[in-house]
Parts: C-alpha cells; sequence; structure tokens
C-alpha cells in the first residue's frame, strides 16, 4: 500500500515536468538557431538626405529576411544595402508612430550576403535621430 502511494506521488510529479519540458522544446524549436538581433542608434538622419550607416551585419542563413522595428524618431524610410556598395534594397517606411511593428526591408538573403542600413528622414527636423532593433536571419517576423 505504502509502495502505492510513493508511486502515485511520483507520477504527480513527473507529469508536470514533462508537460513544461515539451513547451519549452516546442519553442526552441520555432525559433532559428541562427536567427540575430541588434540596436540601432541613436542613429543621426538628416531631412530629405539619405544617410548610410557602416555597420556590417552578415546573413549566415540563406532564404531569411531582415525586419526593422522603429522604438523612437521621426517618420523615415529604411533599406539595406551591401556594404561594398552595388546592390540596395527598396525602401521601406517607418511610421511616426512610436514603437513600429516589426517591418521587414528585405527578404530571401543569401548566406555570406554583407549588409549596411540607410535612412532617409521624411521628419520635419533638419537634423533628427532614431533608434530601434534590426533583426536577420529570420523567416517570419519577430
Amino acid at each position: 500500500m505504502q509502495d502505492h502511494r510513493n508511486e502515485e506521488k511520483h507520477v504527480k510529479r513527473i507529469i508536470p515536468l514533462a508537460a513544461v519540458a515539451g513547451v519549452t522544446i516546442m519553442l526552441v524549436s520555432a525559433i532559428p538557431a541562427s536567427a540575430r538581433n541588434d540596436v540601432i542608434g541613436p542613429a543621426s538622419v538628416r531631412k530629405s538626405t539619405w544617410v548610410h550607416y557602416t555597420t556590417q551585419r552578415t546573413v549566415s542563413e540563406s532564404g531569411t529576411n531582415i525586419y526593422v522595428r522603429k522604438s523612437n524618431g521621426p517618420e523615415l524610410d529604411v533599406t539595406w544595402r551591401r556594404c561594398a556598395g552595388g546592390q540596395t534594397g527598396t525602401p521601406v517606411r517607418l511610421p511616426n508612430t512610436d514603437p513600429t511593428s516589426a517591418i521587414r526591408i528585405g527578404r530571401d538573403f543569401l548566406a555570406g550576403t554583407v549588409f549596411c542600413l540607410s535612412a532617409y528622414s521624411r521628419g520635419n527636423n533638419e537634423t533628427d535621430t532614431w533608434e530601434g532593433i534590426i533583426y536577420w536571419d529570420v523567416r517570419q517576423a519577430p
């Protein structure tokens, strides 16, 4: 009789632990192992002028996307570009409301692509700053 009660207590402890472990494994497996993010700014922007930033980031997983989320700053356009020159993405508008949702600024990159950001202020001030987060090596909006 005593052995049966001890066994029931043991089973009652194991079931919740197994459930937590299962949920944790599902959540971790949904996030790509190589997903990366970095803080932007405070970064300077100029009204009606493209500002080219020099921080280099490297895509490590082919077929992934780049997203930007603005936490504060003026309305602006943001694009990715190859740091060494050449190819650039299509500018994407980040609204004046803060914070914005994560907005995709490029998709389906090849592993090894080295990119930088450029921004174009649409705000009222001649010079301003903005801050946000950039995400790369991701397949869907963070």
